[in-house]
């Protein structure tokens, strides 16, 4: 990198967009109403479809009244889709194709299929959290942090406390539910698809239906609502296999119950937290068991960063985890590392009823807390300290700190308060 005396400075005079107004390249078609999200795509002959996939993740097809369902006004075909063991792919079910989306929907309601639901058929909430507090107690599968002698210090230490915390799968809950617009012919495909990674979808379209991937051109479309859950390109394999069976242009367009069922949702998860205070209430030790989702194949959403919060700030700190298997598909869900575990953490440090702490934030300063951090300039974390901001925003966040409203606030930060008011508390 060129030390920063010698770099020039382009003239403002030169300048070509500092200073003018740009407008957005769909602003003329959004004021006005044009069709640009996933769901408006029209193309000529196009049928629409919908597909019904069994209501445990993996489950296949045993059966169902094809002809029955077939022979009912507008619908052009109705087949079952053998699909694949990828729950981010192409799974299992019974598509229904149609001269038109109310006739899709309202023959699907006619639809009586016969599932083989799989070894997952008695997973349950109850059963995951029966697993998770069965696995608390003894040591993780994966140390991510180890510092110090947390055993030592606990057993050491004048008072200690738990506190368990529990975060359930989260559907994003798009407003536009999942669609895609497929015409497939030959080893040629052309999709409209409102997608966060069309590279992605382009590579499983290829590798599920046999195409080439330089022979699938994809359109993106406006998003209504991504959140990261158009990250996964399950709706686009989906309506590409029906276009290829049928041979025409086709519209998928999932419910509104589709969605929230067959998501690929935010990962639960449990913290198991254990903390001890010295004689003078500073914060000696930590241990947190987090135990997460995954599958033998699949365990994105279960990770915990090693340094997450309060790693590295205490001599006696011990992060681990554990993972429970499940067929449950998770995914990204806007920053999928840091939705739940900082809250965890800081809610147990901020929470009158889990933990009163005192944590030096700042060399030589230390202040007790109970259900609040300290608004003393002194106790104001240096990682929530914001220099660029100036003395005046400095002096007004400080302020806010002080503060205790109907939202939480008074908390270390506005995420910390919302963590705290809102994490359920889990007793042992």
């Amino acid at each position: 990198m060129p030390h920063e005396k010698s770099v020039v400075l382009k003239d403002p005079q030169n300048f070509k967009l500092i200073g003018t107004r740009v407008g957005g390249v769909d602003n003329a078609k959004i004021v006005t109403g044009q069709s640009l999200f996933g769901i408006d795509q029209k193309v000529p002959g196009m049928l629409h479809a919908v597909i019904k996939k069994c209501p445990v993740f993996g489950g296949k097809v045993i059966s169902a009244n094809l002809d029955e369902v077939k022979a009912l006004p507008g619908v052009r075909d109705v087949f079952v889709i053998k699909g694949t063991n990828d729950l981010h792919g192409l799974m299992p079910g019974v598509a229904i194709v149609a001269d038109s989306t109310w006739s899709a929907f309202s023959a699907r309601r006619k639809l009586k299929v016969t599932w083989d639901e799989g070894p997952h058929a008695s997973d349950s909430w109850a059963g995951f959290a029966a697993q998770a507090r069965a696995l608390a107690p003894q040591r993780g599968e994966k140390t991510l942090r180890d510092d110090g002698d947390v055993e030592a210090a606990l057993a050491g230490a004048a008072k200690t406390i738990e506190a368990d915390y529990v975060y359930r799968f989260v559907s994003h809950a798009t407003l536009e539910p999942q669609n895609c617009t497929a015409l497939v012919q030959g080893d040629r495909a052309e999709i409209w698809a409102p997608t966060q990674n069309p590279a992605r979808g382009q590579t499983l379209v290829a590798d599920t239906l046999g195409l080439p991937a330089e022979n699938i051109v994809i359109h993106v479309t406006r998003i209504g609502g991504g959140f990261g859950r158009r990250l996964s390109n399950d709706y686009m394999v989906e309506a590409a296999a029906i276009s290829q069976k049928t041979g025409q242009p086709v519209k998928l367009t999932w419910t509104r119950e589709d969605d929230l069922q067959h998501d690929h949702y935010r990962s639960a998860g449990f913290h198991f937290l254990k903390g001890g205070l010295d004689a003078q209430g500073k914060v000696c030790a930590w241990h947190n068991h987090h135990v997460g989702f995954g599958s033998a194949s699949d365990k994105i959403g279960q990770s915990l960063n090693p340094d997450e919060f309060p790693g590295r700030f205490l001599p006696n700190f011990r992060s681990e985890q554990s993972v429970l298997i499940s067929n449950v598909p998770t995914g990204a869900m806007r920053a999928p590392a840091t939705t739940c575990s900082p809250g965890s953490s800081k809610a147990s440090l901020t929470n009158s009823h889990t933990l009163p702490v005192a944590i030096r934030w700042t060399s030589g300063s230390t202040c007790s807390a109970t259900a609040r951090l300290c608004t003393a300039p002194a106790c104001v974390p240096e990682l929530q300290r914001h220099p660029h901001q100036g003395r005046a925003q400095s002096r007004r966040r400080k302020s806010r700190l002080g503060q205790k409203t109907a939202r939480g606030q008074g908390q270390a930060s506005p995420f910390t308060s919302v963590m705290a008011a809102t994490l359920p508390r889990w007793p042992r």
